[in-house]
């Protein structure tokens, strides 16, 4: 990682989750929250598929 995304880094895992996520919502915008999106959180076990 360079210096720029350490200091990131370090700043985002002292937020609260809820946090990071409303951060990332607003920088990206609502297009984050996509079926891709959906699928890759399938994909890493954080929701159930419900096919």
């Amino acid at each position: 990682m360079t210096d720029v995304q350490k200091k990131m880094w370090d700043a985002l895992v002292k937020m609260s989750g809820e946090d990071v996520a409303r951060l990332f919502v607003n920088w990206c915008g609502e297009q984050i929250l996509d079926d891709d999106f959906y699928k890759n959180m399938i994909d890493e076990g954080v929701i159930e598929n419900e096919e």
